[in-house]
């Protein structure tokens, strides 16, 4: 089970540096220093329990690890930006949307 500790930002600048390869570059898209992407990666890695990189002082590359969670991210978030889209759509229209009318169950 993953810790209650990742957050999506985590994950997200995982994913940048995983399609980048590159910690200077995923930071800078990401509008963040390498410092704090580093910080970051590391957390998550600490977080997971898992090495996610094989890093030098001339090139990062993705373990097979970081490669499985990657293609998996990819997925997971697609499937996030829709839910946002939907619900911010839905948040316009007057009403609740039609269906599906709770998916959430609470306590």
């Amino acid at each position: 089970m993953i810790s209650t500790n990742v957050e999506v930002r985590h994950l997200r600048a995982f994913a940048a540096t995983a399609e980048q390869l590159h910690f200077t570059r995923a930071a800078a898209g990401l509008h963040i220093t390498q410092q704090a992407l580093s910080t970051q990666i590391r957390f998550l890695e600490k977080q997971l329990g898992i090495k996610l990189f094989d890093r030098t002082t001339r090139k990062v590359e993705l373990t097979i690890a970081g490669v499985v969670l990657y293609r998996h991210l990819q997925g997971l978030f697609d499937q996030l930006d829709r839910a946002v889209d939907e619900a911010r759509r839905s948040a316009s229209v007057e009403g609740r949307p039609s269906e599906p009318q709770c998916l959430v169950k609470t306590r």
